[in-house]
């Protein structure tokens, strides 16, 4: 099944002002963009090490420091296309379903996110087209579907009309599988690093993992 997995990371490009906007009541821009470029290193550290296709799906693929982390993990880059974040995934899904069977799509900010995590995903893609690693903000750090799904337009709604960013991100994507009659598993609800909180969150988790 590996050799039919597609995982596609999304990030953005490390622009002091443009990311990690929220950290800025605690950090300065370029600091906050320092925690965004830290936070997407370690994922695909981690993720160069899953037996799967490696893609990442960027805002801006002539950003050097993107295009230096591509090459040194070993990730295809890609452009992210389309006018909000579900165009863009969607276009992403669609692309990578060319290719592969099983299509994975992450983000960078769940420090915990983990190569154990995606195979528990894929293992659910076995019995539901559709699996969802929701996050504690109220959105999901996770979306995996069979392409299978995209051939009988059963997810054909999950990207328009969502709240991206909102609380109810998760919930509203439930319910539109719910509704359109597709069946779907859930993984276990890890965080996100989005504001000062989590910052501090991810400093102690941090500080423990050394000690």
């Amino acid at each position: 099944m590996s050799s039919d997995v597609c995982l596609c990371v999304f990030a953005r490009a490390p622009v002091p002002g443009k990311v990690k906007t929220r950290l800025q009541t605690l950090l300065s821009p370029q600091a906050a963009c320092d925690v965004h470029q830290q936070l997407m290193e370690a994922c695909l550290a981690k993720m160069q090490h899953g037996n799967w296709r490696h893609q990442l799906w960027s805002t801006d693929s002539r950003n050097q420091i993107i295009n230096d982390l591509s090459q040194h993990y070993h990730f295809e880059m890609q452009l992210q296309i389309g006018a909000d974040l579900g165009e863009r995934m969607h276009h992403a899904i669609r692309t990578a379903a060319l290719m592969q069977r099983y299509i994975v799509v992450i983000g960078t900010d769940c420090p915990v996110i983990s190569v154990e995590y995606i195979n528990q995903a894929l293992e659910k893609l076995q019995s539901a087209p559709v699996v969802l690693g929701p996050a504690e903000d109220g959105g999901y750090v996770l979306l995996a579907i069979d392409s299978q799904a995209i051939e009988t337009n059963q997810i054909k709604n999950l990207f328009s009309n969502i709240p991206w960013g909102g609380k109810q991100v998760f919930a509203t994507t439930c319910q539109r599988l719910t509704d359109s009659g597709c069946s779907w598993e859930q993984l276990e609800r890890l965080w996100d690093v989005d504001n000062p909180d989590d910052y501090q969150r991810w400093q102690q988790l941090k500080t423990t993992a050394v000690s």
